[in-house]
């Protein structure tokens, strides 16, 4: 787990308001730098509120900044990951993965699975077949050829090809 989530798991199942810096550093036991650097971040993204500074003797007779923080409501949402929706290809992609494991697929089941066109499953199914990743085992029926893992295929679009029609270049193909 991060650094992060801890911290903000740490805030907010806290049955006190305030949290010190010397308290997490102690419920966490990471270094007293680490947490701060991420308090720092926190307070400025507006997750917390430092509402009070001091300076405090430490064990070793030297002097600390001591912080105290106040966490804002809703400070869980910051654990959210925010997605971005895939493309249309990643979509198709994995859709190919999944269907291959079934058996030969057509470029409907490809569509209506990956939510896209059949223009785009179409255009998409013949740039994979040229890179050698797809072969049409009957008319209209499709088989993945080489699956080189989740990571979607980099097909070279048609402007960069130009006349290339033997482009290869693929990061999956070493």
């Amino acid at each position: 787990m991060s650094l992060k989530k801890e911290i903000v798991g740490e805030l907010s199942s806290s049955p006190v308001e305030f949290v010190s810096l010397s308290h997490l550093v102690c419920a966490l036991g990471y270094d007293r730098k680490r947490i701060l650097g991420v308090m720092t971040e926190l307070a400025k993204a507006g997750a917390v509120t430092v509402v009070a500074k001091y300076q405090r003797k430490t064990q070793r007779g030297g002097i600390a900044t001591e912080f105290v923080y106040r966490s804002k409501a809703g400070i869980e949402r910051l654990l959210q990951t925010k997605t971005r929706p895939r493309s249309a290809r990643a979509r198709m992609w994995r859709a190919i993965r999944a269907l291959a494991k079934v058996g030969p697929f057509t470029r409907q089941d490809l569509a209506s699975i990956a939510e896209t066109s059949m223009v785009s499953a179409r255009q998409y199914t013949k740039e994979l077949r040229r890179l050698g990743f797809l072969r049409e085992v009957t008319r209209g029926r499709w088989m993945l050829e080489k699956d080189p893992g989740p990571e979607t295929p980099r097909v070279p679009s048609r402007k960069k090809r130009g006349k290339q029609k033997t482009n290869r270049e693929d990061p999956h193909l070493g």
